[in-house]
């Protein structure tokens, strides 16, 4: 049922990063596997009916997928997997319009919808959802289903946290499980900043720390439905760099060779460009949380520390981001 947790014995391998005691009835443990942490693309076939979260502000979690979309759009999230965009009918002001969608968990069979606009707060509003994120029961396609896709279409909707059955207001969990979280993180911060200054002693020789630390996270959440437990996942990346910015040659990272079949020409002459280069470094760390239905924290699973190191740019050569 939870096949990413090692076995308890893994309570006194995590011992070393506790800020705080574990509640009572709590377990502690290491994350089994790090790459299933924050999934990857991982799509499953949904069923007509399936229940699992509608999640707020996921820009980071998409851009960790090479995926985007529109700031205040929703996602909805279960299984441990991807999170799928979700299309709503609208009467009016649609975002797109007859889009074909495949249905069926086969994907076998085709249906248009013509007015559709992102789950967001003003089109979830409509249909009675004013708290995010939230655990529903989502009437996929219809009804009737969709393949393993990045996308669906949510056609009705039933908020279920906050019931008899699943007596939970995940928004307030979450809220909690964040603060949670940070304390954490700022009762470990000695040594953080000991496994970021060895991590920089790889890389800087005679170069300094010149620009602010930066912190970014990535907040995962998803619904285990066979289980009924919540799970939260937070990854925070903490970055120290030595950059400087320099006149370099070249000229520019979007030239394009010539069409086929034109004669070449001689190359325009180099044009200067300013050059962002030097290093970054810093740590990885990640928690997750496991809550029932009733709100009850069942576990806590930390995910091992990652330092890493990364040049960037190079004398001359602009860098353009990796393609996802």
């Amino acid at each position: 049922m939870r096949g990413f947790l090692l076995a308890a014995g893994a309570l006194a391998l995590a011992a070393p990063l506790l800020a705080a005691p574990v509640p009572p009835g709590v377990t502690r443990g290491v994350f089994k596997d790090p790459t299933i942490f924050l999934p990857l693309r991982q799509y499953k076939a949904l069923a007509g009916k399936e229940v699992g979260l509608l999640v707020p502000d996921v820009a980071a979690f998409m851009a960790h997928e090479g995926r985007s979309g529109p700031p205040d759009a929703l996602a909805f999230s279960r299984a441990g997997g991807s999170y799928y965009w979700a299309y709503v009918p609208v009467a009016d002001r649609p975002l797109i319009n007859n889009l074909t969608v495949k249905i069926g968990e086969k994907g076998d069979r085709t249906r248009v919808y013509p007015q559709l606009n992102l789950a967001n707060p003003a089109t979830l509003r409509a249909l009675g959802l004013t708290e995010f994120p939230a655990l529903v029961e989502a009437h996929v396609n219809d009804g009737d289903g969709a393949p393993p896709d990045q996308s669906f279409v949510l056609t009705a909707v039933r908020r279920l946290d906050g019931t008899a059955a699943y007596p939970l207001r995940v928004p307030a969990v979450v809220a909690g499980l964040k603060k949670q979280h940070e304390a954490t993180l700022k009762g470990r911060q000695k040594q953080l900043d000991e496994k970021i200054a060895e991590a920089g002693k790889k890389v800087l020789r005679d170069r300094t720390v010149n620009s602010p630390r930066q912190t970014a996270e990535i907040t995962y959440m998803t619904w285990m439905p066979e289980a009924n437990i919540l799970r939260v996942h937070f990854r925070t990346r903490l970055t120290d760099a030595s950059l400087t910015t320099i006149r370099g040659p070249g000229p520019g990272p979007f030239a394009l060779p010539p069409p086929r079949g034109k004669l070449l020409r001689p190359p325009p002459p180099p044009r200067d460009l300013m050059v962002t280069v030097g290093v970054r470094f810093g740590v990885e760390v990640g928690t997750a949380y496991e809550v029932d239905r009733a709100g009850k924290l069942l576990s806590i699973l930390d995910l091992p520390d990652r330092t890493f190191t990364e040049e960037v740019g190079g004398p001359g050569v602009p860098r353009l981001p990796p393609r996802p």
